[in-house]
């Protein structure tokens, strides 16, 4: 499972990249990696601040636990990723509407299949029986911002953004489409659900609201307010459950992971 995590992670990173418009260069050297307030969900963090973050947030799983040997796994991986989307936000991702709706275009139609996979397997999986249990669907979330976003054509639109994206973020919308365990869909999920529970969605709503107006920010409704820290506490508790799980023998759909 973790192995499956670390190559979703990478195939996850070619949606961010698909949606740039122009190549820019991120990061300023020598930034200050004193986070004054890591819990402050609309502050922006330079890339040493995110550094302490995702190190704090990997500390926070059990000891020898999947979650942390997941987020190990992908650190470097994270790195590169922040500078895409570091990249991406000098593009315009929160300046510029076209751009921001391309990109969750993208990211809906992957988290969408992802949760439709869940649960239609849901009965017979108990993988994806666990993950459905915290609550989360983003897919419909992602489907009232678009609709804001592009009017009563969003399908068709979202549809064209598919046709024109890159191979590689089209290879991992496929990927996600021919996974058929629980193990592979929970490594997409710690990647599409990740990124908004454990990562910056509390942070980009202010962004996105001064963009595009509140009623385009559907998706963060359930991953922002009071909560948050016990909200990431639950994410991080499944999935060090799922590693229990498997060292028990109890799903055989793993592949040995």
């Amino acid at each position: 499972l973790e192995d499956k995590i670390h190559r979703g992670y990478y195939l996850w990173r070619f949606i961010m990249s698909s949606a740039m418009t122009s190549t820019v260069t991120s990061c300023k050297a020598g930034d200050s990696a004193v986070v004054k307030d890591p819990d402050d969900e609309t502050q922006e963090h330079t890339e040493d601040q995110q550094a302490v973050i995702f190190d704090k947030t990997t500390e926070k799983g059990a000891e020898d636990g999947l979650f942390r040997a997941c987020m190990k796994a992908i650190r470097s991986a994270h790195k590169s990723a922040n500078r895409l989307r570091a990249a991406l936000v000098l593009s315009g991702l929160f300046t510029d509407k076209k751009i921001y709706r391309e990109v969750i275009a993208l990211f809906y139609v992957a988290t969408n299949t992802m949760e439709k996979k869940m649960i239609a397997l849901k009965e017979e999986d108990e993988i994806c029986y666990k993950m459905l249990s915290l609550g989360y669907r983003f897919g419909p979330q992602y489907e009232k911002d678009l609709q804001t976003l592009y009017g009563g054509d969003w399908k068709v639109a979202v549809e064209k953004i598919v046709a024109k994206s890159t191979d590689g973020a089209r290879s991992y919308i496929k990927t996600i489409e021919s996974m058929t365990t629980g193990a592979e869909l929970a490594g997409a999920a710690f990647c599409l659900w990740g990124a908004l529970i454990i990562g910056g969605g509390a942070a980009a709503k202010p962004r996105v609201q001064s963009l595009c107006g509140k009623d385009a920010c559907n998706l963060f409704e359930t991953v922002t307010g009071p909560g948050r820290g016990e909200r990431k506490a639950k994410f991080i508790e499944i999935f060090d459950s799922l590693a229990i799980q498997i060292e028990d023998g109890n799903n055989e759909d793993v592949d040995g992971q």
